[in-house]
């Protein structure tokens, strides 16, 4: 695809073009013109119509009870108690919110836009997101539309931050806690990919797995969020989303996602968590379309394969192979082999040198060799210690004997 030129004066810095790269675009803007704008015009793209605080409902459920106890008496309170605003997209908002009936605090997202299509594709996500009761994936609780007209729907409310969060405090010298080691990180991986697997039973894509969408809870929860750029495999027509610097190339290239493109996804943003970068990068827009459309990643450094357990990177690269025939076939198998790689045994994506044979089965038989070496040890020694007896009282045998009288 030849695209048009921009004038120099367009071209956005590495740092705009990183973030504008890393936001979540619809298929209009997989191309290298769609970011050749100011920062001044992307920041009105997604200001939000009202930074005012919405209000979400009519009177809370007891302050009704209330009125209805007592006639005349007008419910005073919403409700919803809007706390803080937790972050803001393209058409809607996420606030935190306390909930008056149920005494506790959720997030909110509602919606900005009042097109039709766009309140269709909201609904859409609040349903899709609803119907994957998983523990790996953000609960949906209730939609509803407040009096302004706008529509809305709750989550459950993670104190915590997402795993962008923590690679963005990350460095080479030294791993936020939550990534500190690769186990961890596996752990993490493994959680997510079963949120996946769900989906893809359901016959639903996420077309848009990347590190901002991976929350991180202080209690151990790893929840796969934002269902607003997920499809169903039987819609004849779906919709095109993704984040272009996690994108499988045929998402780049505009082809119809599906299984193998969440796979890629969900490989980017372990390659990106282990080697703290993205998979494909250029500074100018047109080469960095031209790789991600081919699936050209920049290949892992000398240092980063010796850092990386090569068994775990193999995983990454198996999963952001350029063609979709030669990724995991399932994500089940993806997970199998971080599952293996955990338990230390063997994975599909490596093969292994003699030395990481007899490394691996060293480390799940030390055990039991040092207990065995152990118990040689003494059998060694009481036997060097019964033939010493032994001996010495053969020595006794040549000598004369006195008879006492």
């Amino acid at each position: 695809m030849n695209l048009p030129s921009a004038s120099n004066d367009a071209v956005p810095s590495p740092d705009d073009l990183k973030r504008k790269l890393g936001q979540t675009v619809a298929s209009d803007q997989f191309s290298a013109e769609a970011f050749h704008t100011s920062s001044a015009e992307t920041a009105a793209a997604v200001q939000p119509a009202s930074d005012a605080a919405p209000v979400l409902s009519g009177p809370s459920l007891i302050d009704r009870l209330h009125a209805r106890a007592q006639p005349g008496v007008a419910a005073a309170e919403e409700r919803f108690q809007v706390r803080n605003l937790l972050g803001t997209g393209a058409t809607a908002r996420v606030y935190a919110v306390v909930d008056r009936d149920l005494k506790r605090e959720v997030a909110v997202k509602i919606l900005d836009q009042s097109d039709p299509q766009d309140i269709d594709h909201f609904l859409e996500e609040a349903q899709i997101a609803a119907s994957l009761e998983h523990p790996n994936v953000l609960p949906v609780h209730d939609i509803d539309v407040n009096a302004s007209g706008q529509v809305y729907f709750t989550m459950k409310r993670i104190e915590g931050q997402s795993l962008g969060g923590e690679l963005a405090s990350s460095s080479r010298d030294e791993r936020s806690p939550r990534i500190r080691s690769f186990n961890a990180v596996v752990s993490i991986f493994i959680g997510v990919a079963h949120a996946v697997a769900f989906a893809h039973h359901r016959g639903i894509v996420h077309q848009d797995i990347k590190p901002d969408n991976i929350m991180l809870g202080g209690f151990g929860e790893i929840l796969l969020v934002d269902w607003g750029s997920a499809t169903r495999l039987d819609d004849a027509a779906p919709r095109l989303y993704g984040t272009p610097l996690y994108m499988s190339p045929e998402q780049a290239r505009m082809e119809r996602a599906d299984r193998l493109s969440d796979i890629y996804c969900l490989g980017s943003t372990l390659f990106h968590a282990l080697t703290l970068r993205f998979p494909t990068w250029s500074d100018d827009a047109e080469e960095f379309w031209r790789k991600k459309r081919s699936g050209t990643i920049d290949a892992p450094t000398a240092a980063e394969r010796a850092a990386i357990p090569a068994p775990l990177l193999a995983i990454a690269l198996k999963a952001i192979e350029p063609a979709a025939a030669s990724r995991y076939a399932t994500i089940e198998s993806f997970i199998e082999d971080l599952a293996h790689y955990q338990a230390g045994l063997a994975v599909s994506a490596h093969r292994d040198t003699l030395r990481e044979r007899w490394a691996r089965w060293y480390r799940m038989h030390r055990r039991g060799l040092w207990g065995g070496l152990a118990v040689g040890v003494v059998i060694v020694a009481l036997v060097a210690l019964l033939y010493g007896e032994r001996l010495k009282e053969i020595a006794t045998w040549g000598e004369p004997v006195v008879e006492q009288t």
